[in-house]
């Protein structure tokens, strides 16, 4: 479980908040939400998921690193399909959680009008999931440093281009039909245009 909340200042989305709440993304932690007189308090509900730092405690497999790899890739299409803002996804070490039972990872959202005060980019999360995880397979040890190298090159974010840069490294991504055409896209050098398009420009403005 994962407590979170937001000062009076800042309102709750609720569009937002009724679409995840539900917890039908696997990506995303369902909770609930209580009113406040001075804001909102959320309860995130991780039922088997563990808190990310536990597991890099112990060796990671090549596969459970991919799956941990393609989490991004599936968060980014979640928020997408879903007209969620990949801003409001807390990144930080102690908002990532483990899910053993898909080997994946999942992530809080705050469906917040207001600034995310502790959140960092997928490009920092990344970076601590592949810097801080104990990998012992030659395998997954190489992946990771090359994901790692693409992750300190990189300057944003974008689901479709990490998603081809997945493929390209031989790790399976799953894309929803709609998201095809962004994926083809993605293999040109993505312009400001295209990173307006996907949402994911997080230079300050």
């Amino acid at each position: 479980m994962l407590l979170g909340k937001c000062g009076a200042n800042e309102k709750l989305v609720y569009p937002e908040a009724e679409c995840v709440k539900r917890g039908q993304m696997d990506t995303l932690l369902p909770f609930a939400c209580i009113r406040k007189k001075k804001g909102h308090r959320f309860k995130y509900l991780a039922g088997v998921a563990r808190p990310l730092k536990e597991v890099q405690r112990k060796a990671v497999s090549s596969e459970h690193l991919e799956a941990m790899l393609v989490s991004f890739f599936k968060l980014g299409q979640a928020c997408d399909a879903n007209g969620l803002l990949l801003q409001r996804v807390s990144f930080d070490a102690e908002h990532i959680f483990y899910d053993p039972v898909r080997y994946s990872l999942r992530f809080a959202y705050m469906p917040v009008s207001g600034g995310m005060g502790n959140a960092t980019d997928p490009l920092d999360a990344l970076e601590a999931v592949l810097a801080r995880s104990k990998i012992a397979d030659p395998q997954a040890a190489a992946t990771a440093e090359v994901v790692l190298d693409h992750v300190r090159r990189a300057s944003l974010f974008s689901w479709p281009v990490y998603g081809a840069f997945l493929e390209e490294l031989g790790i399976p991504v799953p894309v929803e039909a709609d998201a095809h055409e962004g994926l083809k896209m993605s293999r040109r050098a993505p312009d400001a245009d295209s990173r307006l398009m996907y949402g994911y420009d997080f230079m300050d403005v």
